[in-house]
């Protein structure tokens, strides 16, 4: 709801291409259905030309980048929350938000072909780190926005230019 908020008031005050960068795999259906809510709310007859991208970074990063940043190989982003590609960001990003020492080393997690209701699931680690921040770091975590910033652009230059 705060999402189609947002978008909601950015259209009220003339906003017409908006990009919505997703960070976090389980907020891939929630910003998909925070846009059409809003759409439904701005009513899609009076969208005229309002475009919104919506990006989930890691779809961004080459195959070349992952290859570097895994050379064991890629777990795939289901297994990488508060691991690698997400730790060596903030590595990048933030460096005094991230202490690698009390890194959490429980993981990874070993999910089971099926979902369970209500949690918590027993596959996940206590520390919530689905993989492992081994082999994280700040160059790996520029090797990752590089590629993110530049997909973005790309995108924003194909679509609104």
């Amino acid at each position: 709801m705060l999402l189609r908020d947002i978008i909601t008031e950015l259209f009220r005050h003339g906003a017409k291409r908006l990009v919505v960068v997703n960070g976090h795999y389980e907020n891939i259906w929630p910003s998909v259905e925070a846009i059409e809510l809003a759409l439904d709310h701005i009513g899609r007859e009076r969208t005229g030309t309002l475009k919104i991208l919506r990006i989930d970074h890691w779809e961004l990063v080459s195959a070349q980048t992952l290859a570097r940043v895994f050379p064991d190989g890629y777990p795939g982003i289901e297994l990488e929350h508060a691991s690698v590609i997400e730790t060596s960001i903030m590595l990048a990003l933030r460096p005094e938000l991230v202490d690698l020492a009390k890194a959490a080393h429980d993981g990874p997690a070993r999910f089971k072909p099926y979902d369970r209701f209500p949690g918590p699931v027993r596959e996940v680690p206590a520390s919530g780190v689905l993989s492992l921040t081994k082999g994280s770091s700040a160059e790996k975590g520029q090797w990752l926005l590089s590629d993110v910033i530049e997909g973005i652009k790309r995108a924003i230059s194909e679509e609104f230019i």
